[in-house]
């Protein structure tokens, strides 16, 4: 039996804030994390393509989903005129 979708959902949006955050998954490591089959992890990883910012770089034999930020600035917003 799979899990509830809303389980689901949260599993792939931890993997998503983990690359969000500097990390990087592998289909390995992110069905590791998502407590879900290898080939479902390949396909959260096809899907998370969608989202902005998000790109697939391969090291190796093995292909990473990473974070490349997608709006330039964003960090030092709020910081400029706060005097």
């Amino acid at each position: 039996m799979s899990k509830a979708p809303a389980q689901s959902v949260f599993h792939i949006l931890v993997v998503l804030s983990d690359v969000m955050q500097g990390g990087r998954h592998s289909r390995h490591t992110a069905a590791a994390r998502g407590g879900v089959s290898v080939v479902t992890a390949d396909r959260w990883l096809r899907a998370l393509l969608k989202v902005p910012g998000c790109r697939l770089t391969k090291s190796g034999k093995t292909v990473w989903l990473e974070w490349a930020s997608p709006v330039r600035g964003a960090a030092r917003q709020g910081s400029e005129g706060d005097e």
